[in-house]
């Protein structure tokens, strides 16, 4: 049952957080389905009955320690991603701040230089009319960089400013998702608590254990198990690759 929940890597962001949801569904209903299919003790294996339900006891303090697992797995691993996001949010703002004022000096300079190419332009073909055709032939190069130079940084910086408002988009939904399996690890950690102790005791918590993985619990989409999340998408992958 234990296994390592993996990061994913999204090259649509605006669908992060759901496709996330939708991993994290995966993994718990794959988890419930291998604890419906766990062996229980049979009776016939035992000597006698006190065996059976030792052997049985141990079945239950191991499954809820699995479910201890399972439960931690996902919490530290989706604040893992969420914390990579926050620091590549942060990371891509920096840059692209210092980004927009290096553009915003190339514009300004751009716009300068165009200006003065075209005065001095101006006013040498006022001085020598026969000369226009040799000082266009000599500025059109020059003017037609700085035009160049100053849409390419003007289109950074829109492409900059687009980015921030995404990663700025997305933030707050990844945040309430990791908030929201903070809360339910602290309050399932307390349950397992018990239901162990319980399990020592030597009470049946199959059921108890099943609730606390329940997608339901964390109000996340239906999902297959992960392993037919995973057959589905190569599945997909086969048939656009085929295509």
């Amino acid at each position: 049952m234990e296994k390592k929940i993996e990061v994913i890597e999204l090259k649509d962001a605006t669908h992060m957080v759901d496709q996330l949801k939708l991993f994290v569904s995966s993994a718990l209903e794959e988890c419930i389905e291998e604890l419906l299919n766990v062996e229980i003790p049979d009776e016939s294996e035992y000597d006698s009955e006190e065996s059976l339900k030792e052997a049985q006891k141990d079945l239950m303090v191991q499954l809820v320690e699995e479910v201890k697992y399972i439960k931690k797995d996902i919490f530290t691993n989706i604040l893992e991603t969420y914390n990579l996001f926050v620091q590549e949010k942060n990371r891509f703002n920096y840059e692209a701040t210092k980004q927009e004022e290096e553009s915003i000096k190339t514009i300004i300079s751009a716009n300068s230089d165009m200006r003065r190419t075209g005065l001095v332009t101006i006013t040498l073909s006022l001085i020598f009319p026969g000369a226009i055709p040799f000082l266009l032939i000599f500025n059109i190069p020059r003017l037609g960089s700085d035009i160049l130079s100053k849409n390419i940084h003007l289109n950074n910086i829109v492409k900059n400013n687009i980015l921030q408002k995404e990663f700025k988009r997305i933030q707050y939904p990844f945040f309430e998702f990791t908030d929201t399996l903070r809360t339910d690890y602290h309050k399932s950690m307390k349950e397992l608590d018990k239901l162990e102790e319980e399990a020592k005791q030597g009470k049946n918590v199959a059921i108890e254990l099943l609730e606390i993985l329940n997608p339901e619990r964390l109000s996340l989409p239906e999902a297959p198990p992960l392993h037919l999340l995973e057959q589905n998408r190569s599945k997909q992958l086969q048939k656009k690759t085929s295509v």
